[in-house]
């Protein structure tokens, strides 16, 4: 029988800057850790994200970019590296945070948000279509 320890960690190789950053998807202490800190998070989810993009990135603000990508790494509350996440170029936040939403929420994030009970069934769909 198979345990936990056969799967975890999971994680994402991401060639940033010269080096390899093993990139995590977020743990539920992660998420609570981020919507505490930075309520508008809660607000950009519910209203509907398909997936993580430049126009949702550009709605989080510096302050929260870094601390997504300091989790994602796995350096959660690191004033230091979120301070190097900040600093990088949209492109290099794009290639941390893809694979960390991608490994957070593997079936999108309305099923996440559903299952909360914070958006209705099919509510992701309904905000792709009305994007379009």
């Amino acid at each position: 029988m198979s345990t936990l320890l056969d799967i975890a960690p999971q994680f994402d190789i991401v060639h940033v800057g010269g080096i390899d950053l093993r990139v995590f998807g977020l743990s539920a202490a992660a998420i609570a850790s981020l919507l505490f800190r930075f309520p508008e998070l809660a607000e950009i989810f519910k209203n509907g994200v398909s997936g993580l993009d430049q126009a949702v990135i550009s709605k989080l603000g510096d302050e929260a970019i870094g601390a997504m990508i300091a989790h994602a790494l796995r350096d959660g509350d690191n004033a230091e590296i979120e301070a190097v996440a900040r600093s990088l170029g949209l492109g290099d936040q794009l290639a941390i945070l893809k694979p960390c939403y991608d490994r957070t929420f593997p079936k999108g994030v309305e099923d996440f948000l559903t299952t909360l009970g914070l958006a209705a069934p099919g509510a992701e769909a309904e905000a792709a279509r009305a994007a379009s």
